[in-house]
Order: structure tokens, then sequence, then C-alpha cells
């Protein structure tokens, strides 16, 4: 799949300090995932696709909660790769690959999947559906999928960055606030909620 955004050095080993700035409540949802994923079916692993994996705190909070997931993430990027390594070192149900959905193998289906901050950076060009599709083609029928992103009209785009910015800590500069809102404005390949849902 082309148009991929690849987290690298800095970015990457500052990823989590990041999320945590930018994206209000990430630490709460991450902690109440797997409230909502729910523990797999009792008497067999259950496998759970995460892709777009990052620094792995999505199968962090999932495996810590012992849900009895066999989880597999995927991510493009190495060094987020290698952080979620790291992080994850500890627990034998999480395995990790570097590459792209449709890099994994095609003989594992699953029962389900989430996708989370990953949709807004492709473009809306085929590249969010060839997503979408990859994903499915390794699910289960009737499997779920977990989808967080950044979605909207450019007037709600326009007010919820508003709205952000009454959110970020104090100790950030104006000038540290704008240059990131801009950059959100400008990288950001967002739609409207409808065309997500389509």
């Amino acid at each position: 799949m082309s148009n991929i955004e690849i987290f690298e050095n800095e970015r990457a080993s500052n990823y989590d300090q990041f999320v945590g700035v930018w994206i209000p409540g990430y630490q709460r949802l991450i902690d109440l995932l797997p409230n909502l994923i729910g523990p797999a079916v009792p008497s067999k692993q259950d496998q759970l696709l995460v892709v777009g994996a990052g620094t792995g705190n999505e199968m962090k909070a999932i495996a810590k909660a012992d849900a009895g997931w066999k989880i597999t993430g995927v991510d493009p990027s190495p060094d987020m790769i290698k952080i979620a390594r790291t992080k994850l070192h500890a627990f034998a149900s999480i395995s990790l690959y570097e590459g792209t959905v449709e890099h994994l193998p095609a003989t594992t289906l699953y029962d389900a999947a989430t996708l989370f901050l990953v949709l807004h950076f492709l473009p809306d060009d085929g590249s969010k559906l060839a997503l979408l599709k990859n994903i499915s083609t390794r699910l289960k029928p009737n499997a779920s999928l977990y989808v967080l992103d950044i979605f909207g009209t450019p007037e709600e785009m326009h007010h919820n960055l508003g709205v952000l910015k009454k959110f970020v800590p104090a100790h950030l500069s104006s000038h540290e606030v704008d240059e990131r809102i801009e950059r959100i404005k400008q990288k950001i390949q967002y739609i409207s909620e409808a065309r997500l849902t389509e």
C-alpha cells in the first residue's frame, strides 16, 4: 500500500508523550479498551489484530487485563516496533510484525481488530479503502472492527481544533500550540463522518 506515513527517530520515541498531550482522554481510552473489546471466548484463545500497533499501548492494556486474547500487532515503522518489543517483552500472547496488513500471513483469520489513529494519515484516494479491505479479508465472519480516528467536515474540524486548544497543557507556548494546530490542518487527511461510514 502506498502513501504510508512512517514514524521514525524522535517522532517514534516521543509518541507516547505526544498522544498524552494532543489527544485528550487517550490514556483513559486505552485503560478502558479491555472492557470495550471484552474477554476472548472461554476455552479457546481468540485472535486480535492490532493495525498500526505503534508503541504497543493498546496491546499492553489488553494483555495486562489477561482477557485471553492472542494478539498480533502490525506497524510499518521499525522504530515503533522496536519500542513496542521493549515495552511488551513480558507478554507471550503478543506477536509483532514490521510491515503492513497485506504482509501478514494469509492463513490466520482474526476474531476482532483495532484500527486506532491510522486512517487519518491516508488520503481518500483509495488508500483508506484499501487498508479497510485488507483488514476485512483477514477477519472471520461477524468479527468486530474497532476504529478510532480523526474525522469531520472542514467546519467541524475548525471547531474541534478550537476546542483542542483549550485542552492542551498550560506549559505549551502559544507558538507551539499554533504550530501544531497548523500542522494538523495541513497534514491530517480527515474526511466527514458520512464518508468514513461509507
